[in-house]
């Protein structure tokens, strides 16, 4: 029986690649469940492959692209070249980006078919329902399928929504065997200073109860967080550092330590089973999570092989914060700092500047809690607060009328390459563009030389010796950065805390 031919695309090269979960669950899924005999090719472009040549090659029955809204735009360049060449071959798009905007994006676009919100189950009903009518989809087959939008006869239907997945240990792990693991097992930057080791990332649960102004979670996963049991998270990282030797882990979850009794059972198992004498890792937290009572959990995930919590501390400034956020303040933001240090964990932190509402003193305060804390994180990034489809934010600047983009492409969060590059939009009018741009190129600079000294040559001492072939660079990042770290102590010199009453 000849197999049915689907190509799944991760469109995009990025600047920091992480492994595509979404094609990668929606892969091992159909091998699973599916009722068909499939043949299945992961076009990825993160490690500078092109889709277009691997779809040439492949001849798929069915092309399938994930898109964030920042990837959008390359997606819907691939979905014209297919469509170009073969006007039958099915192109269906899900992700964040069609689940926001379902009626938008199929408009604009050439795409046949939406995925709305979480797709294993709607995915795999619609390819089985292609192959069983000969791989030509009807409108009347197509309205029965929940979680898709469509085109028909010049309009968008969109149909009702598909429920979430309720016990997500039925998700298999991911086909990463589809992947190119080389690629994803470089030395690279999830955990942020930590180069030598063979890191990649993982979920150990999906969505986070939360409802921040700028996230777009709630696309996907309304606001509901489903971890998955221990049992099933040690499992997955056993096979990482059996089958592909993985060193170090950064647990992608929205929310790390949403359930603190589930943290302490993984950790447990991981310092039973033996794991935590053979990888470290990192994960995010929250800072209004934290408190005095978490000690012993914190000093227990250390034990497990946990060496950095990475926070959103968005602000330094409450009135910035209740833009932002629900439930933190800055003063949860230092604690949070304090208890972490206290424990010995490296701390990463997330700044943000340009949230409409938010005025210049607010930025100057973000500046100054970073100062403030300049000893004791250990690294840390700010970008643009920018309004994605399907957030807060984004009705709140539509309503503001300051979302008159010219390309998707304008929705950068303006991190480090957009900061070299002089891109990226800022979306506010309470502060002028230049003067958004001033502080976070000021306070990015502080942050990309922040590592310390000390703590680097630690680095390349231990990796070093652990790594041999990356002693020599590791040994020239820190001769670079010796010769910029006196550039940075001349900056905090000329920045300083404002004295306040």
């Amino acid at each position: 029986m000849q197999k049915y031919k689907i190509c799944l695309v991760n469109p995009l090269k990025q600047n920091n690649p992480a492994l595509c979960f979404g094609i990668g669950y929606l892969a091992s899924y159909l091998m699973k469940y599916g009722k068909h005999k499939y043949e299945i090719k992961i076009a990825d472009e993160n490690p500078g492959k092109n889709a277009l040549k691997i779809i040439e090659d492949f001849k798929p029955d069915f092309v399938g692209i994930t898109a964030t809204t920042v990837q959008y735009p390359r997606a819907m360049e691939i979905a014209t070249l297919i469509k170009a060449h073969n006007r039958s071959i099915p192109i269906v798009i899900g992700g964040v980006h069609v689940s926001a905007l379902p009626e938008r994006t199929l408009r604009e676009s050439n795409f046949d078919i939406g995925v709305i919100g979480e797709g294993e189950e709607t995915f795999l009903e619609l390819v089985d329902y292609c192959i069983d009518c000969g791989g030509t989809p009807t409108i009347e087959g197509l309205r029965k399928i929940r979680g898709l939008a469509f085109k028909d006869q010049g309009k968008i239907a969109v149909n009702e929504p598909r429920p979430l997945i309720e016990n997500v240990d039925t998700i298999p792990f991911p086909a990463r065997e589809l992947f190119d693991m080389d690629f994803y097992l470089r030395p690279r930057l999830l955990i942020r200073g930590y180069w030598p080791l063979r890191t990649t990332n993982i979920f150990t649960s999906l969505g986070c109860p939360n409802d921040c102004t700028y996230c777009g979670s709630k696309v996907i996963h309304k606001r509901r967080f489903r971890p998955h049991s221990p049992e099933y998270v040690i499992s997955e990282i056993s096979e990482l550092v059996e089958k592909y030797r993985v060193e170090g882990l950064y647990f992608h979850d929205d929310l790390f330590i949403a359930n603190k009794k589930r943290v302490e059972t993984i950790c447990r198992l991981l310092i039973e089973r033996k794991l935590a004498d053979k990888i470290i890792w990192a994960c995010q937290g929250r800072a209004n999570l934290i408190s005095d009572n978490d000690l012993e959990l914190l000093r227990l995930m250390k034990k497990a092989g946990c060496i950095q919590l990475e926070y959103g501390f968005e602000s330094g400034s409450d009135h910035a914060l209740g833009l932002l956020k629900n439930n933190v303040t800055v003063a949860q933001n230092q604690k949070a700092i304090d208890i972490t240090k206290k424990v010995g964990l490296r701390i990463f932190g997330n700044f943000m500047l340009g949230m409409q509402g938010e005025t210049e003193q607010d930025m100057s305060r973000t500046r100054d809690f970073i100062l403030k804390n300049i000893d004791n994180l250990d690294h840390f990034q700010s970008y643009i607060t920018t309004p994605y489809p399907g957030t807060k934010l984004w009705d709140i600047c539509t309503k503001k009328g300051l979302l008159q983009i010219n390309s998707w492409k304008d929705l950068s969060m303006g991190g480090e390459w957009s900061i070299l590059a002089g891109t990226g939009r800022v979306f506010t009018d309470t502060v002028p563009a230049n003067i958004v741009w001033k502080f976070l190129r000021e306070m990015n600079y502080l942050g990309n030389m922040k590592i310390k000294m000390g703590t680097k040559l630690n680095y390349v001492v231990k990796d070093g010796f652990r790594n041999p072939h990356m002693l020599i660079r590791l040994s020239i990042l820190y001769l670079q950065d010796i010769i910029k770290f006196n550039v940075v102590d001349r900056l905090k010199g000329s920045i300083k805390p404002r004295n306040r009453r």
